[in-house]
């Protein structure tokens, strides 16, 4: 992915040798890490007047030393493109890109061109507009510091949030995880309550919860004789009720621990 910001010339180091071809290599910017030393070179090109061209790798699209983050391109497209790879490095080494006859040579003394500390003002003598700078101050406010690592840079640069992508595929299903621990067993009290009256309701306690519940009605002497008129949990939900249309009513509820 390329990106379309403002480039002042003091981030452009361009060499040449010989006659220039349309297609002209820059360095775009040169940045380093101040706890590895390691810098980043960034390359594009300008000038390409009848796009799209093709200048397959060889010794007219050659990149020497360093080690490569993406790839060289090979068909230039647009009349000019920025930061399409980047190659990592160490100073005093050099890295070059060769476009043709043009070469652009990236080193350590670009770092200060392109590279500022938090609260630092871009000195009078390279004052221009950084694609950072979002509030024009020339200063390396805090907020231009997208990354977080301290300095305004290249990588600090963004554009206008684009359109969502299209919704991915959904994955694989995932291992099944390992089964969990066995659950206690719980422990169940039958409550029976039998008043010698024609309704009766047997409770849990404050601790418990109703599981379950039912009754009888009994006729004393005449067995079978009981009818059971309703058979029903508690009005307070943690109990059970019997009525008897004929008998005495006897109530029992399941209850366990909460």
């Amino acid at each position: 992915m390329t990106k379309s910001v403002p480039w002042a010339p003091l981030l452009l180091a361009i060499l040449t040798s010989g006659a220039v071809s349309a297609q002209v290599p820059v360095v775009d910017c040169v940045v380093q890490n101040p706890q590895t030393l390691e810098l980043v070179a960034y390359f594009g090109y300008i000038g390409n007047a009848q796009p799209p061209v093709t200048i397959p790798p060889g010794g007219s699209n050659l990149l020497t030393g360093g080690f490569l983050l993406g790839s060289v391109p090979t068909t230039f497209g647009s009349p000019g493109e920025h930061i399409l790879f980047a190659v990592k490095f160490f100073s005093p080494a050099n890295v070059s890109w060769t476009l043709n006859a043009a070469t652009a040579t990236a080193n350590a003394s670009m770092v200060s061109a392109c590279q500022l500390p938090v609260g630092k003002k871009i000195p009078r003598s390279l004052a221009g507009l950084r694609c950072w700078d979002l509030l024009g101050t020339n200063t390396c406010d805090p907020s231009d510091d997208r990354d977080g690592d301290g300095y305004c840079t290249i990588l600090d640069c963004g554009g206008p949030q684009g359109l969502p992508g299209v919704t991915g595929l959904p994955g694989d299903t995932g291992n099944r995880g390992p089964a969990g621990p066995t659950g206690a067993v719980p422990i169940l009290q039958t409550i029976t309550s039998s008043p010698g009256a024609a309704r009766a309701t047997a409770s849990c306690s404050s601790t418990q919860f109703l599981v379950t519940g039912g009754g009888a009605c009994d006729v004393p002497n005449l067995a079978g004789m009981g009818r059971v008129a309703s058979s029903v949990a508690a009005d307070n939900g943690n109990g059970w009720s019997v009525s008897c249309n004929a008998g005495q009513a006897t109530a029992v509820a399941v209850c366990a621990a909460k």
